[in-house]
């Protein structure tokens, strides 16, 4: 049975989790991927067939307990969380496709045959922005979705990539230039971000507004 959070674990931060874990503490564990579950679920969302989502919850999960040695600081726990899921992503579609060398850069998840769920009607302005994503490379849609899903600044995202922060920078910028692209050539209004150059993308019915956070 699952160790139950206590009421502190709950309101600690992730630093002071993260400490109190390695020193064995299961409350604490249990209390910092409770806090991350949406996020990680929701980072496999789209990208893969909903029957495989929990799995990849659960190994990302996995992989994290047996590297916790690894994370620098409480600071960079979300980095480091999304690191695992992306590399865990990456070795999925390895698996599923038989193939080691895909480049992430140019592979969109349509390319790769995948089929997301469908969680919304096929006419509502969320899922056809979630199809357009679909159409990106892998690379730049994981950057584009951790610097707004997520509210990461692009050195985080940098980070949980394992990428320069130049680069990551790139494939954001890269990113919501194809994306306006895409939408454009699909009738759909781009969403718009106040500050975030004149893409337009960042704002919408579907595509949350991105949190004030230095980039």
């Amino acid at each position: 049975m699952n160790p139950t959070p206590t009421a502190s674990a709950r309101r600690a931060d992730d630093a002071e989790l993260l400490a109190t874990w390695r020193q064995g503490d299961p409350h604490s564990g249990q209390a910092l991927f409770g806090r991350h579950f949406t996020r990680i679920s929701r980072f496999f969302r789209g990208k893969v067939d909903a029957n495989f989502i929990d799995d990849l919850v659960q190994e990302t999960f996995f992989r994290c307990v047996r590297g916790r040695g690894r994370v620098r600081d409480g600071e960079a726990f979300r980095s480091y969380l999304f690191g695992v899921a992306y590399n865990t992503l990456r070795e999925h579609y390895r698996d599923r496709v038989r193939e080691a060398d895909i480049d992430f850069g140019v592979t969109s998840v349509h390319d790769l045959a995948t089929s997301p769920s469908e969680r919304v009607d096929r006419n509502d302005r969320r899922r056809a922005l979630h199809r357009q994503l679909q159409c990106l490379p892998v690379d730049q849609q994981v950057a584009l979705e951790l610097y707004y899903w997520e509210g990461m600044t692009a050195p985080a995202v940098a980070s949980a990539m394992g990428i320069p922060e130049g680069t990551a920078r790139t494939r954001i910028r890269r990113g919501k230039l194809r994306l306006h692209q895409l939408l454009q050539a699909a009738a759909l209004e781009a969403p718009s971000g106040p500050g975030r150059g004149t893409t337009n993308v960042g704002r919408s019915r579907g595509w949350p507004s991105r949190p004030n956070a230095s980039h």
